[in-house]
């Protein structure tokens, strides 16, 4: 893997290779855009850590009805709308969130100081219910992780008052001319956006004060009306290369 431009800008990507009915690993943070054509499945998987918190999985159809279907037990790989522990079928974006009690009780490998052999696993199988479907699927296990936007392609999310949602954008440092529009469309509720510039390419996890926030941000948009707009301009990207954003529950 090569970079294809000179600078001192940095590439960040993710490689995968696949072998017959294969079983895709997915990374926190970097949604995995999938297709699929009615009545199959596609089959994913995500490793759990033995200390953790609850995971949620969540698909954004962009195309036809995406359904999600998943288990958590070691003795089910490849989970069906007959055979899974958790199921979403509804007609837009599904979003399942999973107790670490849950996980536990069902995969003995999930449980802090585990001695077994197996590795704490969940399962996923997005099924496409209609002609055609196009979507992304993301799955994490910690809130302060921030997803990785891709370009284009709106990303669903649920956001809870007092638990903020993380976002990340690479901002292109070597074009003077470009300027980044994040939008945030509510489709219940009221919403606040904070925006914060960067070089900081690890997870912050521990260190909120690096997440925007009501006394930490950049930019910020309260509309209360209308969608809430971020916007990267040009004199921005020359001073970071990495863009937070975090969407949080109006008061």
């Amino acid at each position: 893997v090569m970079r294809e431009t000179k600078g001192k800008e940095t590439v960040i990507f993710t490689v995968k290779y696949v072998t017959g009915k294969h079983i895709v690993a997915l990374i926190e943070g970097y949604p995995e855009v999938g297709n699929g054509t009615k009545g199959l499945s596609e089959l994913y998987k995500y490793y759990m850590g033995a200390y953790g918190e609850e995971a949620t999985v969540t698909v954004t159809p962009y195309l036809g009805n995406p359904d999600l279907y998943i288990s958590i037990s070691p003795d089910n790989k490849m989970p069906t709308k007959d055979e899974c522990d958790y199921l979403s079928t509804a007609a837009g974006a599904d979003s399942i969130t999973i107790a670490r009690e849950s996980l536990e009780k069902k995969n003995p490998a999930c449980r802090p100081n585990s001695l077994s052999v197996m590795n704490c696993v969940v399962y996923i199988a997005v099924y496409c219910a209609s002609l055609e479907c196009l979507y992304s699927l993301q799955a994490s296990q910690n809130r302060n992780t921030p997803t990785r936007l891709i370009e284009g392609l709106p990303q669903y999310g649920i956001v809870e008052e007092g638990k903020p949602q993380f976002y990340a954008v690479m901002v292109d440092t070597s074009n003077a001319t470009t300027e980044a529009v994040i939008s945030i469309q509510p489709k219940s509720g009221h919403i606040k956006a904070y925006s914060l510039f960067t070089n900081n390419f690890e997870c912050p996890a521990n260190e909120s004060l690096k997440f925007p926030g009501p006394d930490n941000h950049d930019t910020a948009s309260f509309d209360r009306t209308n969608a809430q707009v971020l916007v990267v301009r040009r004199e921005d990207s020359n001073k970071c290369c990495l863009l937070y954003t975090s969407d949080a529950a109006d008061e």
